[in-house]
């Protein structure tokens, strides 16, 4: 019981910022994207390229999304990271 209401909330709280950090890192990471996701975005934006003809504009959005979710997770660690 005192390990569940004491050293668990503590623990968490400092392990949280470097849990979320290393998330980040993974997502950046391109040989690890292919577990989260990185090949289907990519994937979904040559088929919307090969409907219209246009792969580079498909591809730089698939791009900005992914800077966009890099971005907002490095924001988040940050916050938390003051919060705690």
């Amino acid at each position: 019981q005192t390990m569940r209401s004491i050293l668990l909330p503590q623990a968490i709280t400092s392990m949280l910022p470097v849990l979320i950090s290393q998330l980040v890192v993974v997502l950046k990471d391109t040989a690890l994207g292919y577990q989260i996701t990185f090949v289907e975005m990519v994937r979904q934006g040559t088929v919307i390229g090969s409907a219209y003809g246009n792969y580079i504009p498909a591809l730089i959005v698939i791009a900005a999304l992914m800077i966009a979710l890099n971005f907002a997770l490095s924001l988040f660690a940050t916050w938390l990271e003051r919060r705690l």
